[in-house]
């Protein structure tokens, strides 16, 4: 395997199993229903981004400790952050979610990179905000999804967590070859 200095991972389906914006909504409707009323209205405008902040204000309705984390993945990434690589947790997630996330595992991650504002932090936009990294050689990127493949493309390394032939699908599709993979959650 080729040395690398960073590793970015996504979060929703790959470190955690929920969508973990989905998750939020359902709190929403439950204890904020306006809220969840307005993001539904800008899902059918077609105006998604204008939730990526609503969801951002209100990151104290969700439970990070009721997620189901990737116990395989994590274990994977402690084990690197000790060898002295730069774990960033990538997401297309809103950016405070992602920072909960982080909180909860202790700072696990040296950095987060998520949606804000104007910018869903997806596909080649996560790859854009990827290559800005000072100091970054070679990376591997940990997704999980047709979304991530762009990324992948323009990693030196990926992992994937697989759901039944997944990998094997990309692989032939895109000449995207895994370097490791993890198993999906149980």
């Amino acid at each position: 395997m080729q040395d690398y200095s960073h590793i970015f991972v996504d979060l929703d389906g790959t470190l955690i199993k929920q969508n973990i914006s989905l998750e939020l909504f359902k709190r929403l409707i439950i204890r904020h229903p306006l809220i969840a009323l307005k993001i539904q209205i800008n899902f059918c405008l077609n105006k998604k981004q204008l939730n990526i902040d609503i969801l951002g204000k209100y990151v104290n309705c969700i439970d990070i400790r009721k997620m189901q984390f990737h116990n395989q993945l994590l274990k994977f990434l402690k084990e690197k952050k000790k060898l002295g690589k730069k774990i960033v947790l990538a997401t297309g997630s809103p950016v405070k979610l992602a920072e909960k996330v982080n909180f909860y595992l202790n700072n696990l991650f040296d950095d987060v990179i998520g949606s804000y504002g104007k910018l869903r932090c997806v596909s080649k936009d996560k790859l854009v905000e990827i290559e800005k990294y000072p100091n970054k050689n070679k990376f591997m990127y940990i997704g999980n999804s047709n979304q991530d493949i762009e990324v992948w493309l323009g990693s030196d390394l990926c992992g994937v967590v697989e759901k039944e032939s997944f990998a094997k699908l990309i692989s032939e599709e895109h000449g995207i070859n895994f370097d490791i993979a993890f198993k999906n959650f149980e």
